[in-house]
Protein backbone atom coordinates (compact mmCIF):
# COMPACT_ATOMS: atom_id res chain seq x y z
CA UNK A 1 0.00 0.00 0.00
CA UNK A 2 2.75 2.56 0.77
CA UNK A 3 4.24 2.00 -2.71
CA UNK A 4 0.89 2.66 -4.41
CA UNK A 5 0.43 5.82 -2.32
CA UNK A 6 3.94 6.94 -3.24
CA UNK A 7 3.28 6.18 -6.93
CA UNK A 8 0.03 8.16 -6.82
CA UNK A 9 1.81 11.08 -5.16
CA UNK A 10 4.55 11.01 -7.82
CA UNK A 11 1.94 10.97 -10.60
CA UNK A 12 0.21 13.95 -9.03
CA UNK A 13 3.49 15.89 -8.83
CA UNK A 14 4.23 15.14 -12.50
CA UNK A 15 0.73 16.28 -13.53
CA UNK A 16 1.11 19.51 -11.59
CA UNK A 17 4.48 20.22 -13.22
CA UNK A 18 3.30 19.70 -16.79
CA UNK A 19 2.33 22.86 -18.59
CA UNK A 20 -1.34 23.16 -19.32
CA UNK A 21 -2.62 22.67 -22.84
CA UNK A 22 -2.83 25.82 -24.90
CA UNK A 23 -6.32 27.22 -24.53
CA UNK A 24 -8.01 29.67 -26.79
CA UNK A 25 -10.23 32.46 -25.63
CA UNK A 26 -12.94 34.26 -27.49
CA UNK A 27 -15.41 36.88 -26.38
CA UNK A 28 -18.70 35.60 -25.00
CA UNK A 29 -21.34 36.62 -27.56
CA UNK A 30 -24.05 38.85 -26.10
CA UNK A 31 -26.63 36.73 -27.91
CA UNK A 32 -25.78 33.88 -25.52
CA UNK A 33 -27.02 35.93 -22.56
CA UNK A 34 -30.55 34.71 -23.20
CA UNK A 35 -29.39 31.18 -22.34
CA UNK A 36 -28.01 32.45 -19.04
CA UNK A 37 -31.24 34.31 -18.33
CA UNK A 38 -33.44 31.35 -19.16
CA UNK A 39 -31.33 29.05 -16.98
CA UNK A 40 -31.55 31.58 -14.12
CA UNK A 41 -35.33 31.81 -14.53
CA UNK A 42 -35.56 28.03 -14.71
CA UNK A 43 -33.87 27.74 -11.33
CA UNK A 44 -36.79 29.68 -9.85
CA UNK A 45 -39.24 27.02 -10.99
CA UNK A 46 -39.91 23.58 -9.59
CA UNK A 47 -38.73 21.09 -12.17
CA UNK A 48 -38.77 17.34 -12.49
CA UNK A 49 -36.08 15.46 -14.39
CA UNK A 50 -37.50 12.54 -16.30
CA UNK A 51 -36.04 9.80 -18.44
CA UNK A 52 -38.66 8.10 -20.52
CA UNK A 53 -38.74 5.19 -22.94
CA UNK A 54 -41.73 5.33 -25.25
CA UNK A 55 -42.98 3.00 -27.94
CA UNK A 56 -43.66 5.47 -30.76
CA UNK A 57 -45.44 2.96 -33.00
CA UNK A 58 -48.89 4.46 -32.35
CA UNK A 59 -47.54 7.97 -32.88
CA UNK A 60 -45.95 6.97 -36.18
CA UNK A 61 -49.23 5.35 -37.25
CA UNK A 62 -51.12 8.56 -36.40
CA UNK A 63 -48.57 10.64 -38.30
CA UNK A 64 -48.92 8.34 -41.32
CA UNK A 65 -52.72 8.81 -41.26
CA UNK A 66 -52.37 12.60 -40.98
CA UNK A 67 -49.84 12.66 -43.82
CA UNK A 68 -52.14 10.54 -45.96
CA UNK A 69 -55.08 12.91 -45.35
CA UNK A 70 -53.15 16.16 -45.75
CA UNK A 71 -50.55 15.09 -48.31
CA UNK A 72 -47.97 16.90 -46.20
CA UNK A 73 -45.08 15.25 -44.35
CA UNK A 74 -44.86 16.18 -40.68
CA UNK A 75 -42.21 15.51 -38.05
CA UNK A 76 -42.69 13.98 -34.63
CA UNK A 77 -41.94 17.43 -33.17
CA UNK A 78 -44.75 18.97 -35.21
CA UNK A 79 -47.12 16.18 -34.21
CA UNK A 80 -46.27 16.43 -30.50
CA UNK A 81 -46.60 20.24 -30.55
CA UNK A 82 -50.03 20.01 -32.16
CA UNK A 83 -51.28 17.28 -29.83
CA UNK A 84 -49.95 19.11 -26.75
CA UNK A 85 -51.66 22.36 -27.79
CA UNK A 86 -54.97 20.60 -28.43
CA UNK A 87 -54.77 18.67 -25.15
CA UNK A 88 -54.07 21.80 -23.11
CA UNK A 89 -56.89 23.66 -24.91
CA UNK A 90 -59.29 20.86 -23.95
CA UNK A 91 -58.48 21.47 -20.27
CA UNK A 92 -57.96 25.27 -19.99
CA UNK A 93 -57.19 25.12 -16.27
CA UNK A 94 -53.92 23.40 -17.25
CA UNK A 95 -52.52 26.65 -18.58
CA UNK A 96 -54.32 28.99 -16.25
CA UNK A 97 -52.84 30.68 -13.22
CA UNK A 98 -54.06 32.18 -9.99
CA UNK A 99 -54.15 35.97 -10.29
CA UNK A 100 -53.52 37.84 -7.03
CA UNK A 101 -54.78 34.81 -5.11
CA UNK A 102 -58.38 35.56 -6.12
CA UNK A 103 -59.09 34.69 -9.73
CA UNK A 104 -58.14 31.81 -11.97
CA UNK A 105 -57.05 33.35 -15.28
CA UNK A 106 -57.34 30.99 -18.24
CA UNK A 107 -56.14 31.95 -21.69
CA UNK A 108 -58.21 31.33 -24.82
CA UNK A 109 -55.17 30.43 -26.90
CA UNK A 110 -52.34 28.01 -26.20
CA UNK A 111 -48.94 29.46 -27.07
CA UNK A 112 -46.14 26.91 -27.26
CA UNK A 113 -42.51 27.74 -26.70
CA UNK A 114 -40.15 25.48 -28.62
CA UNK A 115 -36.39 25.54 -29.05
CA UNK A 116 -35.08 25.95 -32.59
CA UNK A 117 -31.43 25.43 -33.47
CA UNK A 118 -29.95 28.40 -35.33
CA UNK A 119 -26.53 29.68 -36.29
CA UNK A 120 -25.87 32.93 -34.39
CA UNK A 121 -22.59 34.82 -34.62
CA UNK A 122 -20.82 31.69 -35.84
CA UNK A 123 -22.18 29.43 -33.08
CA UNK A 124 -25.03 26.95 -33.20
CA UNK A 125 -27.52 27.96 -30.50
CA UNK A 126 -30.93 26.80 -29.32
CA UNK A 127 -33.28 29.78 -29.62
CA UNK A 128 -36.76 29.95 -28.12
CA UNK A 129 -39.60 30.41 -30.58
CA UNK A 130 -43.26 30.86 -29.68
CA UNK A 131 -45.95 29.27 -31.81
CA UNK A 132 -48.91 31.57 -31.13
CA UNK A 133 -52.41 30.03 -30.88
CA UNK A 134 -50.96 26.58 -31.59
CA UNK A 135 -54.24 24.98 -30.53
CA UNK A 136 -55.95 26.59 -33.52
CA UNK A 137 -53.30 25.61 -36.06
CA UNK A 138 -53.26 22.54 -38.26
CA UNK A 139 -50.23 20.28 -38.25
CA UNK A 140 -49.21 21.82 -41.57
CA UNK A 141 -49.40 25.32 -40.10
CA UNK A 142 -47.29 24.28 -37.11
CA UNK A 143 -44.79 22.71 -39.50
CA UNK A 144 -44.64 25.97 -41.49
CA UNK A 145 -44.16 28.03 -38.29
CA UNK A 146 -41.25 25.82 -37.23
CA UNK A 147 -39.72 25.99 -40.71
CA UNK A 148 -40.08 29.77 -40.69
CA UNK A 149 -38.37 29.94 -37.27
CA UNK A 150 -35.45 27.95 -38.66
CA UNK A 151 -35.05 30.15 -41.74
CA UNK A 152 -36.32 33.61 -40.75
CA UNK A 153 -33.80 36.42 -40.79
CA UNK A 154 -32.28 36.86 -37.36
CA UNK A 155 -32.75 40.21 -35.62
CA UNK A 156 -35.98 40.71 -37.57
CA UNK A 157 -39.10 38.58 -37.05
CA UNK A 158 -37.56 35.19 -36.34
CA UNK A 159 -36.76 33.49 -33.08
CA UNK A 160 -34.24 36.22 -32.16
CA UNK A 161 -35.72 39.65 -32.88
CA UNK A 162 -33.87 42.94 -32.85
CA UNK A 163 -35.57 43.80 -29.54
CA UNK A 164 -34.45 40.52 -27.97
CA UNK A 165 -30.94 40.87 -29.35
CA UNK A 166 -30.60 44.36 -27.87
CA UNK A 167 -32.16 43.24 -24.60
CA UNK A 168 -29.67 40.39 -24.22
CA UNK A 169 -26.83 42.83 -24.92
CA UNK A 170 -27.73 44.77 -21.77
CA UNK A 171 -25.74 44.20 -18.58
CA UNK A 172 -27.04 41.35 -16.43
CA UNK A 173 -28.20 43.66 -13.61
CA UNK A 174 -30.49 45.59 -15.98
CA UNK A 175 -31.83 42.38 -17.52
CA UNK A 176 -32.69 41.09 -14.02
CA UNK A 177 -34.76 44.21 -13.32
CA UNK A 178 -36.67 43.76 -16.59
CA UNK A 179 -37.18 40.03 -15.87
CA UNK A 180 -38.54 40.92 -12.41
CA UNK A 181 -41.31 43.04 -13.93
CA UNK A 182 -41.86 40.74 -16.93
CA UNK A 183 -42.58 37.70 -14.78
CA UNK A 184 -44.94 39.63 -12.53
CA UNK A 185 -48.26 39.40 -14.35
CA UNK A 186 -49.13 37.84 -17.70
CA UNK A 187 -52.73 39.05 -17.41
CA UNK A 188 -53.39 42.75 -17.76
CA UNK A 189 -56.90 43.94 -17.01
CA UNK A 190 -58.17 46.96 -18.96
CA UNK A 191 -58.01 50.15 -16.88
Amino acid sequence: MPNSLSAAFNQLKRLLRTSPAVNTQSPFPATRNFVLDIVAEGRRKNTIQLLLDVDATAIRDQIARIEEQSGDRISITTYLAGILARTVAAAPQMHGYLHKGRKLIMFADVDLSVMVEREVDGASLPLPFIIRAANQKSFSEIKMALAQAKSAKLYADGPLSALESNFFSLPGALRKIVWYFARGDAHHEPQ
